[in-house]
């Protein structure tokens, strides 16, 4: 199973009242995980594997909104 680093951009809510030229747009998140399947439109991860108990915490980032990824380590397939 693949470990990887992706670099992406998601939505961002500044929650007070601001001045329009305060808010900062989309924010830049960096996520680690194992890569457990991807399609056309989205990657997951899951950010732990427990061998025989599973996946804890998986994330589905949308393909569109990835700036940079990266395999850090190729394991074993399960």
């Amino acid at each position: 199973m693949k470990l990887v680093y992706v670099r992406w951009l998601d939505a961002a809510l500044v929650p007070d009242w601001t001045p329009r030229t305060d808010a900062d747009g989309l924010s830049e998140v960096e996520s680690v995980g194992y890569l457990l399947q991807e399609d056309d439109k989205q990657i997951q991860l899951a950010q732990t594997s427990q061998g025989e108990y599973g996946f804890c915490g998986i994330q589905a980032i949308p393909k569109s909104v990835i700036q940079e990824r990266r395999v850090l380590h190729k394991g074993k397939k399960k």
